[in-house]
């Protein structure tokens, strides 16, 4: 994991779209405004965090960035709400907290680390209806506690195409909630993987959203997918969205 001023962070050749939308800096805070209601600028100096492949967060698209002394981490997937977000998070939260308050050497010193307030958004874009806007690490406690010692507070934010409102505010953001919806429809309308995504990308194109991007990109968006679908794949094999709800 690396902390990166912008302009410096150089992607791995295989990674997933989000990742890869959300790694340019204007599109990292309008997402950041978007999903919070801060109202950073676009030349606001921002760090985003490179991570090396978390094994817990590989079927999810995860980005974390430090913006005027505050951090902030996003987790996206379409597939079941997890509620065990907040444990999966751990680990992730731990190594880029690490990083922001300046490595190992800081932690282990006779002065407090100084570090940055985080907050922590679960951003669902598939069918399912959230049923709460917060999850808990100490919901899942098996004794119950008035004051847990430990707890780690997720946002859930519903960004279901037809449902969410908040994608409205951000057209990287909206853009991206609207392609994932489109190749999903094609899908389910009996296309391949490969040509849903090529006729959505078409269909974005042709009402100019995500345009400059995936004009840019045309030739690595299958690839882009693809990298979602091995990620996925090395967690849950070739069980189904279903049948991954019930894994033990």
């Amino acid at each position: 994991m690396e902390d990166k001023e912008w302009g410096s962070l150089n992607l791995s050749n295989k990674e997933t779209l989000f990742r890869t939308l959300f790694h340019e800096k204007f599109r990292a805070i309008e997402l950041i405004n978007a999903v919070t209601g801060a109202t950073y600028t676009p030349n606001t100096p921002i760090v985003v965090y490179s991570t090396e492949k978390h094994s817990l967060l590989a079927p999810y698209n995860e980005v974390a960035y430090k913006i005027m002394g505050k951090l902030y981490i996003f987790v996206e997937n379409s597939s079941f709400i997890n509620p065990n977000m907040p444990l999966i998070l751990l680990k992730y939260l731990n190594d880029v907290v690490t990083l922001s308050v300046g490595g190992i050497e800081a932690i282990f010193g006779d002065t407090f680390a100084q570090m940055p307030p985080s907050q922590l958004y679960y951003l669902h874009t598939g069918a399912e209806i959230p049923k709460q806007e917060v999850l808990r690490l100490s919901d899942a406690y098996m004794k119950k506690t008035s004051e847990p010692s430990f707890d780690l507070v997720v946002n859930l934010v519903d960004l279901n195409y037809k449902r969410g409102k908040i994608a409205s505010d951000s057209s990287s953001l909206g853009g991206y909630v609207y392609l994932t919806s489109l190749i999903q429809k094609y899908q389910q309308a009996g296309g391949t993987k490969t040509d849903a995504i090529n006729q959505a990308v078409d269909t974005c194109l042709s009402e100019n959203i995500l345009s400059d991007f995936l004009t840019h990109r045309r030739k690595e968006i299958v690839g882009m997918f693809e990298c979602q679908d091995e990620r996925e794949r090395s967690v849950f094999g070739d069980a189904t969205a279903e049948e991954r709800k019930h894994v033990t």
